[in-house]
């Protein structure tokens, strides 16, 4: 059908460029660079982009280039969560065409869960947000919330320029609004993807800094810090 077409034409570029590095297992584990976060602006600050798939094999790397997505291998630890979380919620409401991702049910844990970080929740809400994200990405089968972004770019649902290739359309005569709006949404699709590592920082500064104030066992915090994280030879996604 249409949609499988669509997957077809984009995920072919994935799958070309995933060939050339199908045998690596390096893994990395991303950090981001901080700016000085007493100086940005919400907008600003998301626009240190962040990888945010957590100790993804070299080979995601070539993968995600492909299809524009273009990855970091660097993660950001900063205590300004709520600036961050506002930065990126403003990011997701600035999506034109690529939508989609956004719709997934991870994804939209994911952004309740900013909400709550950008307000700066207490505890209770806090945490009840980050289960939701937590149960709905293991439910997805995927180990990072950016393989479930991933997978919802592939699949070109809501993307003009991967719906007319499919359907036979010239690459060139994409109209130059459209591959600029795509290009744009990629930008901010990736920015918005934090590694869950970061996410768990948010929270649990947050939660440290209520009154009162609230640190969470330690178990549960081995728990959450697993997340987000691959085994070593386990396959991508």
């Amino acid at each position: 059908n249409h949609h499988h077409m669509t997957r077809h034409v984009v995920g072919a570029m994935a799958t070309r460029a995933a060939a050339l590095l199908a045998s690596a297992s390096h893994r990395v584990h991303p950090r981001r660079t901080a700016s000085p976060a007493s100086t940005a602006t919400p907008s600003a600050a998301a626009r240190r982009y962040v990888h945010p798939a957590a100790r993804r094999a070299s080979t995601d790397g070539i993968v995600t280039r492909a299809i524009g997505f273009n990855l970091s291998d660097r993660d950001e630890d900063t205590s300004r969560g709520d600036q961050e979380a506002l930065a990126l919620i403003e990011d997701a409401a600035s999506v034109l065409f690529l939508q989609d991702p956004l719709r997934h049910e991870c994804a939209q844990a994911y952004l309740a869960l900013l909400q709550q970080i950008s307000l700066k929740a207490g505890p209770n809400k806090l945490f009840v947000a980050y289960g939701e994200f937590f149960r709905s990405l293991r439910r997805s089968g995927k180990a990072t919330f950016a393989d479930v972004v991933l997978d919802e770019i592939i699949a070109g649902r809501g993307n003009p320029v991967a719906e007319a290739v499919a359907a036979g359309a010239d690459p060139a005569d994409v109209a130059p609004v459209d591959l600029a709006a795509v290009a744009a949404d990629l930008e901010l699709l990736q920015r918005i993807c934090v590694s869950e590592a970061t996410i768990l920082k948010w929270c649990e500064r947050l939660a440290a800094a209520a009154s009162p104030s609230r640190t969470q066992p330690a178990s549960w915090v081995a728990a959450a810090s697993a997340l987000g994280t691959r085994e070593e030879g386990a396959e991508g996604g």
